[in-house]
């Protein structure tokens, strides 16, 4: 409040750039702990004398539906008549980290599970106090400068860091989902089946889940087509060739006549492989690392 309600001063109780929304919402509801605004005009397909508002509560993921109705009739005399809020549930992007930390036993009394564990929690701190919010970019160069500093004996450390977007479908039905990682992607070599998947590296790849009495994957066959990989049996095959498309300069994929009827977990992960080592997430997603979503390997130092 002390942060916001001066500027809430300033803009008048007017909503007319996108600032203001941010700022009159974060001064009336101390609660909102993340917040994006932009245009209409900004999405696909475009809406235009909109003005789209993503907000992110403490102490949960998105907002209630009662919570954006008090922010919706909040903002009701303080927009002009020819804009319209249009309040969306805040969505997320996930860090799939896999990081390798090398110690010098010499300078360190702590054992390697001591460090590993140290290493964990430094992640999730470093998260909390860098990430967890729009706009935010994961800089893998930040965090491992920040973990080397957890303990004088770590020497080094690797990050390999890839973006996931989550998908819950609705099951037994057809669902066309789309989604963007908005980053340019690693076009793998188009998949050849003689080959086979030992060596295939695709630029998207799901967990499992099942369609028509199948357990498979979902991967890109570096040709922008997305297909279905059995996932049940010692050798992978195709099963379906072509479900939807991926665009790998965008990152944009597009899912057509999926009908899902179980999948593992809470929900679909959907991994990728962007050239970037930089994580930016889309201008809707908040970007969070999970304990779940990390690993690391502590190995000391060879003489």
């Amino acid at each position: 409040i002390r942060t916001f309600a001066p500027k809430a001063l300033q803009v008048q109780e007017r909503a007319v750039t996108k600032r203001d929304y941010e700022t009159l919402l974060r001064a009336r509801f101390p609660n909102i702990q993340a917040i994006s605004v932009y245009g209409g005009d900004e999405v696909i397909p475009p809406q235009f004398g909109k003005v789209i508002i993503s907000v992110d509560v403490t102490g949960g993921e998105g907002a209630a539906d009662y919570e954006i109705a008090n922010f919706r009739a909040y903002l009701r005399d303080k927009t002009p008549l020819t804009i319209e809020p249009v309040f969306v549930v805040a969505k997320f992007m996930y860090v799939d980290s896999v990081i390798n930390v090398v110690y010098d036993g010499n300078l360190t009394s702590k054992s390697a599970a001591q460090i590993q564990s140290e290493v964990n929690a430094g992640v999730i701190s470093y998260q909390n106090t860098n990430l967890n919010d729009f706009n935010k970019t994961f800089r893998q160069s930040r965090l491992s400068a920040f973990l080397d500093s957890i303990d004088g004996s770590i020497v080094s450390t690797d990050i390999v860091a890839k973006p996931i977007i989550e998908y819950v479908p609705k099951l037994n039905q057809a669902t066309s989902p789309s989604f963007s990682f908005e980053s340019t992607l690693v076009q793998p070599y188009p998949f050849d089946v003689v080959s086979g998947f030992n060596t295939f590296k695709p630029a998207v790849e799901s967990t499992k889940f099942t369609v028509e009495d199948t357990l498979v994957t979902a991967k890109d066959d570096g040709q922008g087509n997305i297909m279905l990989v059995t996932a049940n049996t010692d050798t992978l095959g195709i099963f379906k060739s072509s479900v939807g498309t991926i665009n790998y300069s965008t990152g944009d994929i597009k899912l057509s006549n999926l009908n899902i009827t179980s999948f593992e977990n809470n929900a679909i992960k959907f991994t990728a492989n962007t050239v970037s080592k930089d994580i930016k997430p889309p201008k809707d997603r908040i970007l969070v690392i999970r304990g779940q979503d990390v690993t690391v390997t502590v190995s000391p130092l060879e003489s």
